[in-house]
């Protein structure tokens, strides 16, 4: 059985996006130690934890997204799978960003100078993922709603 050519690029996407959570994992257990012992490396552990959540639940929305791709959509665009790659792609390096400089990144107003650097990033990077999921969503109710009404269960 051979897979569509947009389920691997997506299953792909949902492992390299799994591969970042569980790193981040292991950067936030490292946070989480107290300050002095040998193994704390000093860096807050919630913008760590919000790289971890993030890159976890799009990986499995992604890996998701790929098993139910041919039943619910007609294969992808190359356009859009790139889309989407680089839109996860740019979200998660502007989360490792706001982790590896110890800053939350969600202060719109902030003393600091570069924080709202931050916050644009994220707001973008978060805001084109999110309309690629509801363009794929969108996507899945027009294709259901193409098929006869015999067709749909």
């Amino acid at each position: 059985m051979s897979t569509r050519s947009d389920c691997t690029v997506l299953l792909r996407l949902g492992l390299v996006a799994l591969s970042v959570g569980v790193l981040a994992l292991v950067w936030e257990l490292f946070a989480l130690q107290a300050p002095y012992t040998p193994v704390s490396i000093g860096t807050l552990a919630a913008p760590v934890a919000q790289l971890r959540a993030t890159a976890i639940t799009t990986g499995l929305i992604a890996m998701a997204a790929s098993a139910t791709l041919p039943h619910a959509v007609p294969p992808l665009p190359t356009w859009w799978l790139r889309g989407v790659c680089i839109a996860v792609g740019a979200m998660l390096v502007a989360l490792a960003a706001c982790a590896a400089a110890n800053v939350m990144g969600i202060q719109l107003y902030d003393p600091q100078p570069s924080a709202s650097l931050f916050v644009y990033a994220r707001l973008v990077t978060e805001g084109v993922a999110g309309l690629f999921l509801l363009d794929l969503t969108r996507r899945a109710l027009r294709s259901r709603a193409d098929k006869s009404p015999s067709e749909n269960p």
